[in-house]
């Protein structure tokens, strides 16, 4: 192999690099794939970690080979330090997915057995491949969002190839763009992939991420009827922006790992409130994971909103009394279901489903209403998928309609990337004309007054 010319080809009227064809490869091809490899370790404070690698295997997965190519997958992107439970399972998973389309299922098709050789062709064909192909799970195509993911994910892997390594092919080729936005008449430059790609509208519910705020509150009333324990994670993502996996992390005061949140507290009233989510630690006896944290961080309640966070925080508190649980773990929210007599920390699919369920007695109550808005909301509750990604969204609005700028939308939010809170205010003009801004008014109402309160 060390001998063997590396000549040009032409390849859609493009001349590439490329390496001869290799018959050995090519039936080698047919038995061997790219796999990821997953590690779950202990770090020395008993958080967990998990590590993904990028491995060669059989087609029965026995590893043969660790590649070392996931060195080139960065969590964290032009940063030299990163917190120790960071991994790369999502990019780790679509990088291998463009490997095995591109140097093993199709090798004949683009004579390409070394990531060095990669062309734009190939991978642009993959995205189209991936953009094109139905989940076998859910017979249907992936998201727009999904598509975005996986083009950042692979152009973040082949730039670090370009300056790390050997990467020829790609070396007049642009793997980043500029996107201009413009924010209250500025103009704003955000760094996106420059693989395009089309993609198909899926036959999914599209996302529903609006939520009137006499709506959100009944909600919240509901659950606190049918189900007060989904109550305090509900309040802690409408309240403190924090995501559904994120929330099922959040460990008691007593923990031995410390306290999964803190109250500041004067005259009898929290007056501060601050989560702490920046570990993954063991929650069950089982080792089931319970969910996973996007930015690990301390994150607090949103200043605006601590007197009904309190209510609720104090409430559940008492509720957790009344029940016999794994108190090793010090979990914040338990499990539905008990193992003889014991309940567990509540997983984050768990609370998924338990947050569905409080959404279809919500839609009962609106399709009875007397009120035609509130009919027309059930409607779009039941055309639409409504995840708790809801409560998020509405504490986001809550942020730019309390005048935060971009810097303190992404601190509340918890996100990496200025995207979001780019888009956020972008529409802040949109998000006045639909939304009143909610804040000193709350403290002025008890949990059972939510549904009284009005745009």
């Amino acid at each position: 192999m060390e001998n063997e010319k590396i000549i040009p080809i032409k390849t859609h009227e493009k001349s590439y690099v490329t390496e001869p064809y290799d018959e050995e490869y090519a039936e080698l091809a047919k038995r061997l794939k790219y796999s990821v490899y997953k590690y779950i370790g202990l770090a020395k404070d008993e958080s967990i970690v998990e590590r993904y690698f990028i491995v060669i295997a059989t087609k029965k997965d026995f590893v043969i080979y660790f590649t070392e190519l996931e060195e080139y997958i960065q969590s964290y992107s032009r940063k030299s330090v990163r917190p120790i439970q960071s991994n790369n399972r999502q990019k780790t998973i679509y990088i291998t997915k463009m490997l095995n389309y591109i140097l093993i299922d199709n090798y004949d098709k683009y004579k390409i057995k070394s990531v060095s050789y990669l062309t734009p062709e190939s991978v642009i064909d993959f995205l189209a491949h991936y953009a094109s192909t139905e989940s076998e799970k859910t017979k249907e195509r992936p998201s727009k969002d999904s598509i975005v993911f996986v083009q950042n994910s692979i152009s973040s892997f082949l730039e670090a190839i370009k300056k790390k390594s050997y990467l020829p092919n790609f070396e007049n080729f642009d793997l980043f763009k500029d996107k201009k936005l413009y924010i209250q008449g500025i103009e704003r430059s955000v760094r996106v992939s420059a693989l395009d790609t089309t993609f198909y509208q899926t036959k999914q519910k599209p996302r529903l991420y609006d939520m009137p705020t006499p709506i959100l509150f009944r909600l919240f009333e509901l659950t606190r009827i049918h189900d007060p324990m989904i109550l305090l994670p509900m309040a802690m993502q409408a309240f403190g922006g924090l995501r559904a996996g994120e929330v099922c992390n959040i460990r008691q005061m007593y923990s031995k790992h410390g306290a999964g949140i803190k109250l500041q507290i004067e005259s009898g009233h929290i007056t501060k409130a601050t989560i702490d989510i920046r570990y993954v630690y063991q929650m069950r006896s089982d080792g089931v994971r319970v969910g996973r944290i996007k930015k690990p961080r301390q994150q607090s309640i949103y200043p605006a909103f601590l007197s009904l966070f309190e209510q609720i925080y104090n409430n559940h508190m008492e509720l957790l009394k009344k029940y016999n649980y794994e108190k090793e773990y010090a979990p914040m929210f338990l499990s539905k279901q008990n193992s003889n007599g014991t309940y567990k920390a509540m997983r984050y699919a768990a609370y998924q489903r338990r947050f569905s369920s409080i959404v279809d007695i919500l839609i009962g109550e609106l399709i009875r209403s007397s009120t035609a808005s509130e009919r027309a909301y059930a409607e779009l509750l039941l055309s639409h998928d409504v995840g708790t990604h809801i409560l998020r969204h509405w504490f986001s609005v809550q942020l730019v309609l309390h005048g935060e700028n971009q810097v303190g939308i992404m601190n509340w939010r918890g996100d990496k990337n200025p995207l979001s809170a780019i888009i956020y205010l972008q529409n802040k003009g949109e998000l006045i004309k639909k939304y009143k801004k909610v804040g000193d008014t709350l403290g002025k109402y008890t949990i059972s007054q939510w549904e009284d309160i009005h745009d």
